[in-house]
């Protein structure tokens, strides 16, 4: 596993944990046992292990140095207690990329009884095709299923082996999409067939009707939008800065004799589908495509898709504002930052904290200022620092076929 900007990992009796960095400087201890807990959670492990590389990743800098001075207050806790920290050893691996484009994507692993549960995240924003290797934990040549952790869908890999109690699987991940690789049972092997969306029957370029919801400081009546763009690329101030919700809405022109299903091209951030006034669904990631219900009646229907971003344009619209708190004088950094300059580290400065939250904001009050948003932390941030935001498409109606 990784030491990286995702975290630490462990290892126990059972399999693989990853624990943040922050969380493994802060939230660790050693038991009288010489176990290392992790306390929020209880849990605990045998046996802490580094990727080779993490040293080189961390080299000269301080997340590196935090890491090293931690394990050095483990082994004193270790000794205190009368224990001795055993050698250093190879790990055997229970899953690692054998070919192909595994680049950001991390694995963990889980045992009860015979059986091994792997959880397979792609860690980016570009999908993922990949061959990894897995190791049969409990020592038998079961056979590999896929289960999809948000249909709970469960299919078996039609075709495997299994060499020196290592099981090759080929993968395909969506961007920051995620699969349960499961080994359970030895027996049949067989493969269902599972669907694919295969053509694009249309494009819907527009038109579109744009609609922002009211206090968001947008505009509140409904504005004609030829085709998609991000919010940020308007030029009103009350669009381009907008954090919240937005509902698009257009004409839906279904063919006849087919199954077909909605993919909305690139959604920041989160997507809620209605088809005829009647909800079909949710989507937060991609893929963000939705089947459409089965055989829907040839001709128009109406299409609304409600779209809801993240507040960090709102929080940059908001520093063009005067501010009615009270803030640090002294500018901080944000967490454990540094930089050295001829042997003398320093906080990297971030932005202020606030000291004083006016009245208003504690009663709920209508505020002095044509702020919209509040945080207890003033980001230095800027334009360039904008997310794209809303519908960004294409969107199109996608024939659903059988491999």
């Amino acid at each position: 596993m990784r030491c990286d900007a995702l975290g630490l990992s462990f290892n126990d009796e059972d399999g693989t944990d990853t624990l943040p960095l922050s969380n493994f400087l802060t939230n660790t201890e050693v038991t009288a046992e010489g176990r290392l807990r992790v306390k929020s959670s209880g849990r605990e492990y045998s046996l802490l292990f580094f990727e080779p590389s993490a040293e080189r990743r961390f080299a000269g800098n301080t997340p590196w140095d935090a890491v090293e001075k931690k394990c050095f207050d483990l082994v004193r806790d270790y000794e205190k207690k009368g224990l001795k920290v055993g050698p250093m050893s190879k790990r055997t691996k229970y899953f690692e990329i054998a070919n192909g484009d595994g680049d950001g994507v991390m694995a963990s692993c889980r045992r009860a009884g015979d059986a091994a549960f792997f959880f397979v995240a792609n860690t980016t924003d570009r999908p993922k095709k990949f061959a990894a290797n897995f190791r049969q934990v409990a020592g038998k040549d079961f056979q590999p299923e896929i289960w999809n952790p948000e249909s709970g869908e469960k299919r078996r890999i039609g075709e495997w082996r299994t060499e020196n109690g290592v099981t090759p699987v080929e993968l395909e991940l969506p961007a920051e999409g995620s699969v349960f690789v499961v080994f359970r049972e030895e027996g049949v092997r067989f493969f269902r067939r599972m669907p694919n969306l295969v053509a694009t029957e249309a494009v819907l370029d527009g038109p579109w009707t744009l609609s922002f919801d009211a206090d968001g400081g947008a505009p509140t009546n409904a504005i004609p939008l030829p085709s998609l763009k991000s919010w940020t690329d308007f030029a009103e101030s009350g669009i381009r800065y907008y954090s919240g919700t937005a509902t698009y809405e257009t004409t839906l022109e279904v063919p006849e004799g087919r199954e077909f299903a909605l993919d909305l091209g690139d959604v920041r951030d989160v997507a809620e589908v209605f088809l005829d006034g009647e909800r079909i669904g949710a989507l937060w990631h991609a893929p963000y495509r939705i089947e459409l219900p089965r055989a829907p009646k040839p001709g128009q229907h109406a299409l609304k898709v409600r779209v809801t971003n993240a507040w960090t344009n709102r929080l940059i619209g908001d520093e063009k504002e005067p501010d009615d708190c009270v803030l640090s004088k002294k500018m901080l950094g944000f967490g454990v930052q540094f930089v050295q300059s001829e042997g003398v580290k320093r906080e990297i400065p971030h932005g202020r904290a606030v000291v004083r939250i006016p009245d208003e904001i504690l009663k709920n009050a209508p505020r002095s200022v044509n702020r919209f948003a509040f945080s207890s932390w003033r980001y230095i941030l800027s334009d360039k620092d904008l997310r794209p935001a809303g519908l960004l498409g294409p969107v199109r109606l996608v024939v659903k076929n059988l491999k």
